[in-house]
């Protein structure tokens, strides 16, 4: 085989090893802490799947790839050598690492990982048969794969008396940090949702809550509701392009359409197509969908759009009954509470949104951030803020809104143009 060759299948190999192996595992409860049986546990970005146990345990586990490869520059190994069977390692500053071994079929033969950081590491290994292997290393995020063997291709030397071999570089990325969403899904409970930033983690609780009730829109999309005393609330954005009638509401993808507009219309973020990311995220509409006075309605049978008093009564529950981040039961510090555990921009400030996702959505309110449409036209702010219209006449041009926002812990109270675009969500009529 020539040398050209011998590098091109050492260099298909090497991108296959380019995986991070996964290990993620915890429990699946009721509020009450009874274990719940046969949920379904995924990974939002990867297809990684278990499903929980008679005690509620699961685990996750297998190897997902992470593509942030970029040229063999920059490695954080200086020195890769062979001398016989003694592998030794020089670090560009002092690491602990992981080693592992394969043939060129792609099978490890040997592995080991350090806990000690060095800058000079130092292995013996098993007997090795002639022939060409591949080195995969880990320093950190670093990942690299080298070669190194005995058939004329690679620098040899002699050095007392015996063979010294330096490795070869094939090719270095760094692996970007892990990052997925965990997803936990029971027939009567609210879908849940969680940010899973290391690939090894253990002892994850998820307490699911009781699914209240569920609506379909026109289009036969399903939402479901949570009871918040007595008043039972859509927890999911609405994402209907009809009316209850079937009639369809003007999408809006053009700025300046946007923007003049004095009738109903929605968009989404960005004028994004994609149906994963407009069931996560919702639509968004423009005032005139939710106006009381519009003849057409959104809402299913049975249901209608949140009014400003319905919000102003899902405040007070919220905060009569404890979900302020800091446990008090009087004012406005529930923001947290009603935010996904998922999406949301990271911010520093105990008791915002943005700080700690784990400890969001005690609620189940599940507000994520999708941004909003201001009345130029123009998308603003996903991941940072979420924004709903209240279905309350305003003034000509205005009208009441709450919102989230990442670095705040409130539910706030706004006064936007009609023109902007916002999410809706529903209530169940009395």
């Amino acid at each position: 085989m020539s040398a050209r060759k011998v590098f091109a299948l050492i260099f298909f190999i090497g991108l296959t090893l380019f995986a991070e192996d996964v290990i993620i595992s915890g429990t699946v409860m009721k509020e009450d802490s009874t274990p719940i049986v046969g949920a379904v546990v995924s990974l939002e970005r990867f297809n990684l799947t278990s499903e929980s146990s008679n005690e509620g345990t699961f685990t996750l586990t297998g190897a997902v790839p992470n593509n942030q490869q970029s040229s063999g520059k920059g490695q954080a190994a200086s020195l890769i050598r062979m001398v016989q069977n003694r592998l030794e390692i020089t670090c560009k500053k002092r690491s602990a690492i992981k080693v592992e071994f394969f043939t060129m079929n792609g099978k490890r033969i040997w592995n080991t990982n350090t806990h000690n950081e060095k800058i000079k590491h130092r292995f013996t290994l098993p007997r090795l048969v002639q022939g060409i292997y591949l080195i995969k290393l880990h320093i950190d995020r670093s990942i690299s794969v080298f070669t190194f063997g005995n058939f004329g291709i690679h620098k040899m030397s002699s050095q007392a008396g015996s063979t010294e071999t330096h490795a070869t570089i094939v090719t270095h990325y760094n692996q970007a940090p892990f990052d997925d969403v965990l997803v936990v899904t029971k027939e009567g409970h609210i879908r849940y949702k969680e940010i899973v930033t290391n690939s090894d983690t253990s002892g994850i609780e998820v307490f699911m809550l009781v699914c209240a009730d569920t609506v379909s829109d026109a289009e036969g999309n399903v939402y479901q509701a949570v009871d918040y005393g007595g008043s039972i609330w859509t927890v999911e954005n609405l994402r209907a392009t009809k009316y209850k009638d079937s009639t369809s509401i003007p999408h809006v993808k053009d700025k300046n359409s946007w923007s003049s507009q004095s009738e109903p219309a929605l968009c989404f973020y960005g004028n994004t197509s994609h149906t994963d990311t407009i069931k996560k995220y919702g639509a968004l509409y423009n005032w005139y969908v939710s106006n009381p006075d519009n003849p057409k309605r959104i809402a299913p049978d049975g249901w209608h759009v949140a009014t400003d008093a319905e919000w102003d009564a899902l405040s007070n529950y919220l905060s009569v009954n404890g979900y302020n981040w800091d446990g008090s039961t009087t004012g406005n510090r529930y923001g947290k509470a009603m935010s996904t555990k998922a999406y949301w921009k990271s911010f520093d400030k105990i008791g915002t949104i943005g700080n700690d996702l784990r400890s969001n959505n005690r609620s189940g309110f599940s507000s994520v951030p999708g941004g909003f449409r201001d009345e130029n036209g123009d998308f603003q702010v996903k991941g940072e803020k979420s924004g709903f219209w209240t279905a309350k006449t305003g003034s000509s041009s205005s009208n009441w809104s709450r919102y989230l926002s990442n670095k705040e812990a409130i539910l706030g109270r706004g006064y936007d143009s009609k023109k902007s675009g916002f999410a809706l969500r529903l209530v169940k009529n009395k």
